[in-house]
């Protein structure tokens, strides 16, 4: 039996995403606090991936934001480390 191309598609995504995360996983290490934001999932699944690889007690943090300009991401960073 052959297998749909879609789910040969899906699986396909999800381990190219996974090796992606594990690429961005593997740059992290020494790192104490780290904030992933943006829309969707994709950042609960990087934390993930990064606490599943990487399990030296970094603090992660998550926040939803939408689209932002370059001024609105730099005024965010500072924000959330100056008073991390």
């Amino acid at each position: 039996m052959q297998e749909p191309a879609d789910d040969i598609r899906t699986r396909k995504y999800s381990s190219e995403l996974n090796d992606f995360y594990d690429e961005v996983a593997a740059h992290l290490d020494g790192v104490q606090s780290l904030l992933i934001f943006g829309p969707g999932e994709a950042k609960t699944e990087l934390r993930k991936r990064i606490s599943g690889k990487h399990s030296g007690g970094s603090q992660i943090t998550l926040e939803t934001a939408d689209r932002m300009t370059e001024p609105q991401v730099v005024a965010e960073v500072r924000r959330h480390f100056q008073t991390a």
